[in-house]
């Protein structure tokens, strides 16, 4: 993680200068145990790792996770699709589940990665200009911390990294946690292979610092966005950053175009209006129906009226008896 060293080009003009650089690769790699055992059965072939990345002045396995993300100085933040929830548990969607509750992805800026299923490895890039030095000393021992999660979905959930999550507070000693998976399960009783996996898991650097640093710059992102990264991650999950876009299971499975956070309230609204009463029959084939007392719109008409309180009927009545009793005595006087 040198600044400086040698540039080692053959046949490049600027082969053997001195070069200074400003950016930290971070390679998350599953393990080659991980990879095995993934490889080995059909139902955990599409289980990966979604993780946050993160600079802090403590280390979690000396500390404890909530004072290591606390104490961070730098959060590496993505611009592409995630989870957006409000809870932190959702279900990926198959063609098996298509009305999940809370199953939202959207598109913007957003403090989690993933590592694609089938893949096996992630490459993240820190920019020291978007470091702020000022946080810290020339003495102060920084780590770089990858925290992950079992996941099989296909983009990264960062609610799941809250520090109110319980399987995070559980994680005070050790930092290595375990899900059992049950796989060749027998169709009848559901007993199968248990498979034991880790679950959450933290992979932490050796201290590091500089003796200098270039000058601070928040990040910019792709849609032109600037934000600071100089806060722990649970800074970012507590303001719910804004997507640039929204998808739901029908618009990302037919490849349509996201839709703006406003825009998408709208559509939502539109498409329960529409399941709501847009398929309603009622069952009328002609006027006749609706004073037929077998029909199902006369019988919901009977329901309704009967949940109403009896004043509000009782005046109701009187006010149509009284309209009615004005309209023949003025149909009289004339």
């Amino acid at each position: 993680m040198s600044r400086k060293g040698t540039l080692v080009a053959p046949g490049a003009s600027n082969n053997g200068q001195e070069i200074e650089s400003n950016g930290l690769n971070v390679r998350v790699t599953l393990t080659d145990e991980f990879i095995k055992l993934r490889d080995s059965y059909d139902e955990l072939k599409d289980y990966t790792y979604e993780f946050v990345c993160y600079i802090t002045t403590s280390p979690p396995e000396m500390s404890s996770y909530e004072k290591s993300v606390k104490n961070a100085v730098y959060t590496s933040l993505d611009y592409g699709k995630y989870m957006y929830t409000t809870s932190g548990v959702v279900d990926d969607v198959t063609d098996d589940n298509k009305e999940p509750t809370e199953w939202i992805k959207a598109e913007g800026i957003n403090a989690g990665y993933i590592i694609g299923k089938g893949g096996t490895v992630k490459n993240v890039t820190i920019n020291l200009e978007n470091l702020d030095s000022s946080q810290f000393t020339a003495d102060t021992k920084l780590y770089i911390v990858v925290y992950g999660r079992l996941t099989s979905l296909s983009v990264p959930t960062p609610d799941y990294f809250d520090l109110d999550n319980q399987g995070y507070l559980c994680n005070q000693g050790s930092l290595n946690t375990k899900q059992i998976v049950t796989v060749n399960a027998d169709p009848e009783t559901g007993e199968g292979t248990d498979v034991v996996m880790p679950d959450y898991y933290c992979v932490t650097s050796t201290a590091f610092n500089y003796k200098d640093y270039p000058e601070y710059k928040p990040k910019i992102f792709k849609n032109g966005a600037e934000m600071d990264t100089n806060k722990p991650f649970t800074d970012y999950l507590d303001k719910k950053l804004t997507p640039d876009y929204m998808y739901d299971y029908d618009m990302d499975k037919n490849g349509e175009s996201g839709l703006a956070p406003d825009d998408f309230e709208k559509y939502e609204e539109q498409k329960n209006l529409d399941k709501n009463f847009g398929s309603v029959d009622f069952g009328l084939d002609s006027i006749k129906s609706v004073f037929d007392g077998s029909s199902d719109f006369f019988k919901f008409l009977t329901a309704s009226i009967g949940i109403l309180p009896t004043t509000f009927l009782t005046i109701l009545i009187s006010f149509f008896v009284v309209m009615l009793a004005i309209c023949v005595v003025k149909w009289v006087l004339k």
